[in-house]
């Protein structure tokens, strides 16, 4: 009897032990301290666009508690790489407290991840000093995160977890954009956001742009236009198009590092023809007169054209005009000379009339000084051409003037000079814009008839 009261005791003291160390297992995993660290994952979320929220659950051991708490902090490390050979890692933007209890859960935010891509996360439980601080060793991100270099000294790596990010933005369900204006040189983009939608989706921490172009890939000569999705509403103007032309633009998210964006639809425009005279196009600066669009012998505007005698309305050629008497010395010119008084080119001297038809001629004195008064100047080399750039105060519209020079005696002079003629006789002939470099764009007189100057048109409309 005395031997069996023995095994009983002895059984039952076996069992005992075995339960209170199965209550001790289970006690360190809900608030004892473990006799080494540990450091999980214990749950995580899509928060919108290539943004995903983890909560970190960190176990300390005794002497971690007790001594240096507020010298641990949870972080986190990801990669796309599942062996982490190239990987960020971050440190949660905020840290224990000493009055914490002995396990505690940090939530972080990692945002700027590309879609449809898996990464790989681990939280880490690392140590900083205060030389670690002062070392400057963070460096910080917009999630109120820092980035931990490899010489801060990491305690603990967790588990393992993959994430796969969900597919890129629908950047067209949360900004719209159209044309609200078009013209043959100009056109107006309006921007509607749904500010709601964004900050739903976490866009709110992406930035945005209007990208407008020729070019429908968007890899050359792009413009971009930030805005800001939390004004609702924005309007965008384009000036100096060209006519007849087809432009494309597209909306883009994009981080702040500029490592992801999202694209919304090209949408493709067409500014419509210039307005025409017997065939010629010609541009509205909103003035007196409607100016050519280009100059007479000339097919773009960035062609010069014919080079042409006042009151010659044959082009030169290298053995010089018919007319002789415009080469000469002499003041005795077969027309428009002292005897006949005739100071106004008549229609079957105007080139202009002539070749493209009235009620086409060339500029009035007063039609180039309006001109030059009411528009700004600047010059540009487009395709290789050098051109006077003509931009109306008034409308925005614009005309470009071939940098050519001129012929004088019969011979080309390549000069910086923009130069067409006036159909009025005396001290003021023709207009040169200087466009070299060293000179300010100016209008000057040109009075020597018998040299050879491009010419551009005028025509007046009865509106």
């Amino acid at each position: 009897m005395k031997r069996l009261n023995f095994k009983v005791l002895f059984a039952v003291l076996v069992g005992s032990l075995c339960i209170v160390s199965c209550f001790k297992d289970d006690d360190e995993k809900n608030g004892f301290f473990y006799k080494e660290p540990e450091v999980e994952i214990q749950s995580y979320s899509i928060g919108g666009v290539g943004t995903c929220y983890l909560s970190c659950k960190i176990w300390p051991t005794k002497e971690m508690y007790e001594n240096n708490l507020p010298n641990y902090e949870c972080g986190l490390e990801y990669s796309t790489d599942s062996l982490f050979r190239s990987s960020t890692k971050i440190v949660f933007g905020f840290r224990f407290g000493s009055s914490m209890s002995s396990n505690y859960t940090a939530t972080g935010k990692v945002g700027d991840l590309y879609p449809d891509s898996t990464y790989y996360f681990r939280a880490l439980l690392i140590f900083v000093d205060k030389l670690t601080e002062e070392g400057q060793f963070f460096s910080g991100d917009r999630f109120g995160n820092r980035y931990v270099n490899e010489y801060t000294h990491i305690i603990k790596e967790g588990k393992t977890v993959s994430i796969t990010m969900p597919h890129s933005a629908d950047v067209n369900k949360y900004v719209h954009a159209s044309v609200t204006e078009l013209g043959p040189m100009n056109l107006n983009i309006g921007i509607e956001c749904d500010v709601n939608e964004m900050i739903n989706a976490n866009l709110n921490n992406f930035d945005c742009s209007l990208e407008f172009s020729e070019d429908s890939t968007f890899s050359d000569n792009v413009t971009v236009m930030p805005f800001h999705f939390y004004f609702s509403e924005k309007e965008f103007e384009f000036k100096y198009l060209k006519p007849f032309c087809d432009y494309y633009y597209r909306i883009r998210f994009y981080s702040e590092d500029k490592s992801v964006s999202y694209y919304g639809n090209v949408i493709k425009v067409s500014t419509p023809a210039l307005k025409t005279v017997n065939g010629t196009p010609y541009v509205d600066l909103g003035l007196s007169v409607m100016w050519a669009y280009y100059n007479v012998g000339a097919h773009s505007p960035l062609e010069p054209g014919g080079f042409y005698c006042w009151g010659e309305t044959e082009e030169l050629t290298l053995e010089g005009t018919k007319v002789t008497d415009y080469f000469s010395n002499s003041i005795n010119y077969s027309k428009y000379n002292e005897k006949d008084r005739i100071t106004i080119l008549q229609p079957v001297d105007d080139v202009a009339t002539v070749k493209w038809g009235a009620p086409w001629h060339m500029p009035d004195q007063g039609d180039i000084v309006t001109l030059y008064e009411n528009c700004t100047k600047s010059e540009l080399t487009i395709d290789g051409q050098k051109v006077v750039q003509f931009t109306s105060k008034i409308n925005g519209n614009y005309i470009l003037i071939p940098v050519a020079g001129c012929y004088t005696g019969g011979q080309y002079m390549d000069w910086d000079y923009a130069c067409f003629w006036t159909r009025d006789l005396n001290s003021f002939y023709g207009m040169i814009v200087h466009s070299a470099s060293s000179e300010a764009v100016r209008l000057t007189t040109y009075n020597t008839r018998s040299d050879c100057l491009n010419v551009r048109p005028v025509v007046e409309l009865n509106h």
